[in-house]
């Protein structure tokens, strides 16, 4: 089932090795991607490093003697050190949401599917995107895909929402698609006695889901990946009117170039981001970009927030299209409304 993969979060989500020195754990910002190859770079370059202080000192004690070489024992215990490093890369990235080659779900799928001959997809070609690639066909032969229109919905008096989540650091990045807040430490959701741990949240203006056929200035998906790859995404709609406070640090955190991922100003709590009432709209659906993966618990909350009109042109004046997939068939899906609220 979305977004926010390709999410893709996944996000949109591993162990390692705990054991790496301090040395040599990267920092936050090495979690957007550290290229394996750079590491072996290191290696060699120390390792050569090496072999030239033992050959001078070979030099200094024995006059013209061979050249000094690195013990089996010494070259060992490096390699050793690259392949913990390695581990631990990998480790953060994948508690950033990201797979090892520094990805978002939404961002594997795509990046799997962009090699070879597949075309780069876009939203104005949205109704073509089943036939751009194989790994796209789901778009257009999948049963139960997302966006929907959420009326004639079934109210039921369902469990509330069960999130638990605290500030922690956050990276924001514009990935030519949407907005992209990446905050791995954010804390879990509980759905259907699941835990899903929160991956990334992202924009979409105008809102992909509708209801009765209208569409809000902006929607945010609020990504969240479980132990076995699966997603639950909280949809959150946007009214425009006074402007929500804690976009005001998103904003002086964008990326002045596309592609780039920035330090966001303090930490980001995200359910400073929910409104007060998160009773739900419920259903089963997909990523609302491609692979259109059927993967996704979505609950699209009745309540809404406001941004002013200012606040959401930061965002979607950044895309040069709207970034909303059309409404997809039911397909006799159950949709369901808490009213327990």
């Amino acid at each position: 089932m979305s977004t926010t993969a390709a999410l893709t979060l996944v996000a949109c989500s591993g162990g390692g090795d705990d054991h790496a020195s301090e040395s040599t754990t990267p920092t936050a910002e090495s979690t957007g991607g550290v290229d394996g190859t750079a590491v072996e770079q290191v290696a060699d370059e120390h390792t050569t490093a090496t072999d030239t202080h033992a050959s001078d000192a070979g030099d200094a004690g024995h006059g013209s003697s061979s050249a000094g070489t690195v013990s089996k024992a010494a070259f060992d215990e490096l390699r050793l050190q690259v392949a913990e490093l390695r581990v631990e890369v990998d480790r953060l990235q994948v508690l950033a949401g990201l797979n090892t080659a520094g990805e978002t779900p939404e961002e594997e799928h795509e990046s799997d599917a962009s090699h070879g001959d597949t075309p780069h997809w876009t939203y104005e070609e949205a109704e073509r995107w089943g036939e751009l690639a194989a790994e796209f066909s789901a778009c257009s032969a999948g049963t139960e895909q997302s966006p929907i229109d959420l009326a004639g919905s079934i109210g039921l008096d369902l469990p509330n929402i069960d999130t638990n989540y605290r500030p922690a650091d956050a990276t924001i990045v514009d990935n030519g698609h949407t907005v992209q807040v990446n905050v791995p430490e954010a804390g879990t959701l509980e759905l259907d006695g699941e835990e899903y741990q929160f991956v990334q949240f992202h924009f979409h203006a105008p809102s992909e889901h509708t209801i009765e056929g209208d569409h809000w200035p902006m929607e945010w998906h609020f990504v969240h990946r479980a132990v076995d790859g699966s997603l639950a995404v909280i949809g959150v709609l946007v009214e425009e009117g006074p402007a929500w406070p804690g976009f005001d640090n998103l904003i002086v955190s964008l990326p002045l170039e596309d592609g780039r991922e920035e330090v966001v100003a303090g930490q980001v709590d995200v359910s400073s981001f929910l409104p007060e009432l998160t009773a739900a709209y419920h259903y089963d659906g997909s990523l609302t970009t491609p692979p259109c993966s059927e993967e996704v618990s979505w609950s699209v909350l009745q309540g809404s927030i406001t941004m002013s009109a200012e606040q959401m042109a930061a965002f979607s004046g950044r895309l040069e299209e709207p970034n909303n997939r059309p409404v997809q068939p039911t397909n006799g899906r159950v949709l369901e409304k808490d009213v327990s609220a």
